[in-house]
C-alpha cells in the first residue's frame, strides 16, 4: 500500500456490505446473520457489528479516503427471514434503512463511499435491470439514494448502443458522468507524471515511448469524451452518433458459424494506438 502511494497509485478498497458474502456464511458464527441465499439480515445489529469490524479495517489498511461498499445484486432481499419476521416490506424501504444505517457506520471513519447501482434499477424495473423507460426510475432513485454516497455504473453484458443510452437517461444528473471524467483525467496526469519517473528509475528508456502514445492517446480521448458527454447533457446535440453505430465483431466475422475465420494476431502490447483493450 504505502508502495502503490508513493508512486501516486490510490488503491480503493471495496467490500460486501449487504449481497456477494455467500463464503462467510459457511462459518456458523455468521449464519444467524444470514437472511436468505448469500445476503446479510437487514436490522439484525449483529450484521452492523461485522460491517463495523470491515470499515474499521478498511480505514486502519489503507490510505484512501474512499471504499466502495458493493450493495449490488441483492435479488432475494427482504423475501427470507426479514418477511418471516415483518411480513412483507417495500424492498426499496428495506434498501434505504440498510443504506442509512451503513451510511452512520462510514461516517464514523470519516470515509468517502461509493456503491454499485444496478439495486436502484431492478427494484424500480420489476425485477429487470434494463429500463424500457429512464423515467421509470428518476424519482425512486433520487428518494431513495442517500446523501454523501456515488453510484457506479456496471454492465457486463450489454452490446446494444441504444440500451446504454436508455440506462444514461435514468439519470437525472447525466453531467456528473463528464465530472467523472474530469477526475480521471486528473488521476491520469497524475499517474503519468508517477509512472515517467519510476519507468526512468528502473528502466531504460527504450519502450516508454509506446506508453506515451497510448497514455497521452488515452488522455486525449477522454477529454474528448467528456466534452461530447456535456454537449448531450446541455442540448447542443441531440444524440451521440458514435454510440448509435453497431458495434463490430473484434475478431472479424469468424467467431460465427458458418463464416470464415480471419487470422488475429494479439500483439496488443506492441500496439501504439489506443484502443479500448
Amino acid at each position: 500500500m504505502d508502495y502503490c502511494y508513493s508512486i501516486g497509485v490510490e488503491v480503493i478498497p471495496c467490500i460486501q456490505t449487504l449481497a456477494h458474502l455467500n463464503q462467510i456464511f459457511r462459518w456458523d458464527s455468521y449464519k444467524n446473520i444470514n437472511e436468505i441465499s448469500d445476503i446479510l439480515l437487514v436490522d439484525d445489529e449483529r450484521t452492523y457489528e461485522l460491517i463495523d469490524n470491515m470499515l474499521r479495517t478498511v480505514n486502519e489498511c489503507f490510505t484512501s479516503k474512499i471504499v466502495h461498499i458493493g450493495m449490488d445484486e441483492a435479488f432475494m432481499l427482504g423475501r427470507g427471514k426479514l418477511i418471516n419476521k415483518n411480513g412483507y416490506e417495500s424492498r426499496f424501504d428495506i434498501l434505504h434503512r440498510h443504506l442509512e444505517r451503513v451510511m452512520e457506520l462510514v461516517k464514523k471513519y470519516g470515509l468517502k463511499p461509493i456503491m454499485w447501482s444496478d439495486m436502484f434499477f431492478t427494484i424500480a424495473n420489476g425485477g429487470e435491470y434494463y429500463l424500457s423507460d429512464p423515467a421509470i426510475i428518476t424519482e425512486k432513485v433520487v428518494s431513495v439514494q442517500p446523501e454523501g454516497v456515488d453510484l457506479v455504473y456496471w454492465d457486463y453484458y450489454c452490446d446494444y448502443p441504444s440500451r446504454y443510452k436508455r440506462m444514461l437517461e435514468a439519470r437525472e444528473d447525466i453531467a456528473s458522468f463528464a465530472d467523472d471524467y474530469q477526475r480521471a483525467i486528473y488521476a491520469l496526469d497524475e499517474f503519468i507524471v508517477a509512472f515517467r519517473k519510476l519507468w526512468f528509475k528502473e528502466n531504460k528508456p527504450h519502450g516508454f515511448d509506446v506508453h506515451e502514445l497510448r497514455l497521452g492517446g488515452l488522455l486525449l480521448r477522454l477529454r474528448s469524451q467528456r466534452e461530447r458527454l456535456l454537449s448531450f447533457a446541455s442540448g447542443e446535440i441531440d444524440v451521440i452518433e458514435e454510440l448509435e453505430e453497431d458495434l463490430l465483431e473484434y475478431i472479424g466475422p469468424g467467431n460465427k458459424k458458418g463464416t470464415e475465420m480471419l487470422l488475429v494476431i494479439n500483439s496488443w502490447a506492441k500496439t501504439a494506438t489506443p484502443n479500448v483493450i
